[in-house]
């Protein structure tokens, strides 16, 4: 089975790097990348990615709100991307986790480290299988 895999982030160093980690084993597909989170959105909902990988800070709308409305209108396993290793462990870690992230990965040596690409692809693989629901939203918003 194919995984096929949404990357959202503004980086090109970033898509690159997790580029070359679906690349570089059989089993994974690109389907798009994205550079901030209004594109994320539209295309986790048009192309029904088996899981995205999203970065948190992106011009536009960031990663937690992409997560959120991707969680409200098609949800999608998501592996959020964090290059601040602070905020793994902290209130970040915790917001995209209640609004809808399944699991969260350091995107530090990702370019250079053949384990940290292949724990990337471990995730995507795993997170590929989880069934997720969809999330409401406060009331009054709109996802």
């Amino acid at each position: 089975m194919t995984v096929r895999v949404l990357v959202v982030d503004d980086s090109p160093l970033c898509l690159a790097a997790v580029r070359r980690a679906l690349d570089e084993e059989a089993g994974f597909e690109t389907v798009a990348e994205a550079r901030d989170g209004e594109r994320a959105v539209e295309l986790t909902q048009r192309l029904r990615p088996d899981v995205v990988v999203m970065d948190v800070r992106m011009p536009g709308m960031n990663g937690l709100d992409a997560v959120e409305r991707i969680m409200a209108r098609s949800p999608t396993p998501i592996l959020v991307l964090s290059g601040d290793p602070a905020a793994r462990s902290g209130a970040m870690a915790y917001e995209a986790l209640r609004r809808g992230a399944i699991d969260l990965l350091a995107k530090d040596d990702l370019a250079i480290s053949p384990r940290s690409r292949a724990v990337l692809r471990d995730r995507l693989r795993f997170l590929s299988t989880v069934p997720v629901v969809r999330h409401l939203t406060p009331r009054g918003e709109r996802p």
